[in-house]
């Protein structure tokens, strides 16, 4: 060190002495390493013992040196930087400095440089403090804090740290993955953020327990909250942490037992749905130790067998077995109990309470019980329906077969898609096939080619329907080409409740099918004849009536054409009469056929069908061979028309194309003919009746006016009086709305109103003057007269009620029966009121004629006491 000492006052020097004595104390004994420099040059002015030992040199080899000069300090470059640095900075510092010891040791220290005043001089104090140690400690801590960590991280539990206040100071690994938080969130929580509110207070207490100092060694169960909401449950072990003695917070052991939970809560449902199966299964169950013995039996044991379970427990189960079924099942439960976890299955027979024995199929496994002993449990379903119905099944599939193979009904069964799986004899009778062609190929063989397509659609349709027809008819081609018309009905076989094949029955009904056609065609000949007879008794038209036989004709024989001819008696000669089906009117207009002439004449003269199959190759009737140019006929019938011994006529059928009937259509068209004759014959007489009926009917009404015109004349009535008020009153009764046929009737009643005066003496009825009583008693028995003449005439039946009635007034003072009102015919009541007006108009041997308003106003006089109003109102719009 640099010299120091100056003249100072004796006061202050003592005193720097003392100081110099105090800081060399302490430079000798301190306990870091300390370097005095010179500040300018950097030389080594001092260095105190414990540096020395510190770095193992001697006084001597570290005074006078630079400290870059030591070996200890060997880095030449930086420890002159460093100097540099320290020069300009006055201070510098190095928390880890390495450096070498003599004696090759390298050393870790802590290196402080500070430049201060020394009697105005600057110098340089270097601290050097070896902390190799402590940097040893220090990484062995860390060593130990990682290792701690790591092990705490690879724990499967969560560990976490608590301060007091419940702030999470810590959590591994294992905790941030059951929870899903990273560990920064987890540091930011509070363990209350993860605790649901319903175990808040309970973690409360356990925490008050241990700051109480309470040592609770068991762990405690919590429901937590993840980072999803998703709730966990652990299983906690929570400590105190200690500093000084004092607790400063807590530390944990967090064990998920979520899985745990899972398995004991699906345990004991399992458990649960076990006791339930077990007490509410229909089947029986039974618990049994290696020597048979039951140990538990449930209630289903009352309902299969009789027994109840008490009944039963401490019992050998084989003791309810049947004898033939013992031993064997014996053999399988002791092969079974060999091992735990064996499974086998058996049927035996079982004795009911009653006696009877019933069927069981079980599924016995072994297994070990609580107290480690081998034990069965036994699954036992009763099974004898089910054994009856097999037996009634094979039973049932053993007649099916018989019937399959013995039926006259061909059956098939086919898949989904129409492929044959199965076909009986029948079915391979029916179309002409063998097994090997039909099984494995589509049904739809059996089908037109162009067609099959088209059926398997239909198939696949019907196969997926819900509404299936009860029976379907088609028409199918057998091997050899020809056809059959059979009728199917369709059943499903189903699997699982999907159908899974068709069964087809199918019977051939082509007989009855034709059978069918032809009643049906009989049906429509009864209908056609029919419409004949209806058309002949409706009609008096020959025309009309042969024209609907014609119709008939066309349509239930399917021909083109057909005519009529008629004979004619007199001249022998056959004419056209109608028609059906013609382009022309060449056969309309064609000539008369004498007979014998042309083919119509050829089958009238000889009375027998003329049947020409070949029109064209034959030129021998000039009459149709000029009607073939326009109408191109083919075939030829003609039918000749004999009613009661008498030809009527002739029946031609034309067709366009070869005609080749069967005999049903011949009897036909013989039927046909024979409804044509007699239709001709029926007409034929009506008109020659009605001609009579008509020259009959002639000589009545000239009969009946030459009655009245006598009656007039003994009556010395007016000229002509019975005709005019005869028609007047069919004209009126016209008005009123009567039919022709009633007023046919009412003309002959106006004709002979007076008929019954031929009973009355001349006397009286020509008497000049007044006639007595007793004359007119009998003046007014012409009316009875009347009816009793003319009531036994059928003829005249109908026209009474004039002659009986017109002397009847519409207040019931008339006669002879003193009619009333309505009471009396109408056609009465329109004579009474034309004959009254008659007479009064018309003069009289007796009195004048009066004139047509004094006649009016008499008749309106008479309304509602001699005549009806109704009749007066009418009567006078009529002469208006």
């Amino acid at each position: 060190m640099k010299d120091t000492s100056r003249k100072v006052d004796p006061l202050i020097g003592g005193s720097l002495k003392n100081s110099e004595i105090r800081y060399r104390r302490l430079f000798e004994t301190a306990q870091d390493g300390i370097l005095i420099l010179d500040a300018s040059t950097g030389m080594i002015e001092d260095v105190n013992p414990y540096l020395i030992k510190m770095l193992g040199y001697s006084r001597e080899e570290f005074l006078k040196k630079r400290l870059w000069e030591v070996g200890a300090f060997k880095d030449i470059e930086a420890s002159k930087d460093a100097f540099e640095v320290l020069q300009e900075k006055e201070y510098i510092r190095y928390e880890d400095l390495p450096l070498k010891t003599k004696d090759g040791r390298l050393i870790q220290v802590e290196f402080v440089s500070s430049v201060y005043l020394v009697s105005d001089e600057k110098v340089i104090q270097c601290d050097i403090r070896d902390i190799t140690e402590h940097r040893r400690l220090v990484a062995a801590l860390q060593d130990n804090e990682k290792t701690y960590r790591d092990l705490i991280n690879q724990s499967p539990d969560g560990y976490f740290i608590l301060e007091l206040s419940g702030n999470i100071l810590t959590v591994n690994k294992a905790m941030c993955k059951e929870l899903e938080f990273s560990e920064e969130e987890f540091l930011a929580m509070h363990i209350w953020d993860i605790i649901p509110e319903q175990f808040l207070d309970q973690y409360r207490e356990r925490l008050t327990k241990i700051l109480a100092g309470k040592n609770l060694k068991d762990a405690a169960e919590y429901e937590i909250r993840g980072k999803n909401g998703k709730i966990h449950y652990v299983e906690v072990l929570s400590a105190p942490r200690y500093s000084g003695g004092e607790v400063i917070g807590f530390q944990g052991i967090a064990r998920d037992v979520s899985a745990r939970k899972r398995a004991e809560a699906a345990l004991a449902e399992s458990e649960e749905r076990f006791r339930a199966w077990t007490e509410n299964s229909s089947d029986l169950i039974t618990v049994v130790v290696l020597d048979g013995t039951i140990q538990y039996e449930s209630p289903s044991i009352e309902h299969l067998l009789g027994y109840k379970p008490e009944e039963l427990i401490g019992t050998n189960a084989f003791d309810l077995m049947h004898p033939d079924d013992h031993q064997r099942v014996m053999e399988l439960f002791a092969q079974n109990t060999q091992q735990a976890g064996n499974a086998t299955s058996a049927e035996f027979r079982l004795r009911h309470r009653d006696g009877s024995w019933r069927q069981f199929e079980g599924l016995g496994k072994s297994y070990l019980n609580e107290q480690g002993q081998m034990t069965g449990l036994i699954n036992s379903r009763d099974i004898t329906e089910r054994k009856q119905a097999e037996a009634a099944a094979r039973e049932g599939q053993q007649r099916f077969s018989q019937v399959w193979e013995a039926t006259s009904d061909a059956m098939a069964l086919s898949d989904p898609d129409g492929i044959v799986l199965e076909a009986n004899p029948a079915y391979l009778d029916l179309y002409g096939y063998k097994l090997e062609q039909v099984v494995g190929r589509s049904f739809a063989i059996i089908f037109p080619e162009e067609i099959q397509a088209q059926a398997v659609e239909q198939y696949k349709t019907v196969f997926a329907s819900e509404v299936i027809p009860a029976t379907f008819e088609s028409t199918i081609r057998r091997a050899d080409g020809s056809e059959r018309v059979v009728e199917s009905s369709v059943s499903f076989l189903t699997a699982t409740g999907q159908r899974i094949a068709m069964l087809s029955t199918i019977r051939d009904i082509t007989d009855r099918k034709r059978a069918e056609e032809k009643i049906q065609r009989q049906l429509e000949h009864l209908t056609a004849l029919g419409e004949i007879d209806q058309a002949i008794s409706s009609s008096s038209d020959l025309r009309f009536t042969l024209g609907a036989v014609l119709a008939q004709v066309i349509t239930q024989l399917g021909v083109d054409a057909a005519d009529i001819l008629l004979f004619h008696p007199d001249s022998h000669l056959l004419t056209f009469s109608t028609g059906r089906g013609f382009r022309t009117k060449a056969f309309e207009r064609a000539h008369s056929l004498r007979l014998g002439e042309g083919y119509a004449g050829s089958a009238a003269l000889k009375r027998a069908v003329v049947h020409i199959p070949d029109l064209a190759a034959r030129d021998d009737n000039p009459r149709i061979a000029s009607a073939l140019k326009g109408e191109a006929f083919t075939s030829y019938y003609g039918v000749p028309l004999i009613a009661k011994g008498k030809i009527k006529g002739v029946l031609e059928i034309f067709q366009r194309s070869p005609l080749n009937p069967d005999r049903d259509w011949l009897d036909f068209l013989h039927t046909l003919a024979e409804q044509a004759a007699i239709a001709i014959d029926n007409l034929t007489l009506f008109d020659d009746l009605q001609r009579s009926n008509s020259e009959l009917m002639l000589a009545y009404e000239t009969t009946l006016e030459g009655w009245s015109h006598a009656l007039d004349l003994r009556d010395k009535e007016t000229e002509g009086h019975t005709q005019r008020v005869t028609e007047m009153t069919v004209k009126l009764a016209r008005a009123f709305g009567l039919s022709e046929a009633e007023l046919v009737n009412v003309r002959r009643g106006g004709l002979l109103h007076d008929i019954g005066k031929m009973g009355v003496p001349d006397h009286i009825l020509l008497k000049p003057g007044q006639l007595t009583d007793d004359e007119w008693q009998q003046m007014r028995m012409h009316p009875i007269y009347a009816y009793d003449l003319l009531s036994h005439i059928a003829y005249l039946h109908k026209a009474l009620d004039i002659p009986y009635c017109h002397h009847e007034k519409w207040d019931g003072s008339g006669y002879p029966r003193g009619l009333k009102g309505d009471q009396i015919p109408i056609a009465a009541r329109i004579f009474a009121v034309v004959d009254v007006w008659d007479a009064l108009i018309s003069e009289r041997p007796y009195r004048a004629a009066w004139t047509e308003e004094k006649a009016r106003e008499h008749l309106r006089a008479s309304v509602g006491t001699h005549f009806d109003p109704q009749v007066v109102d009418a009567f006078m719009q009529f002469l208006n």
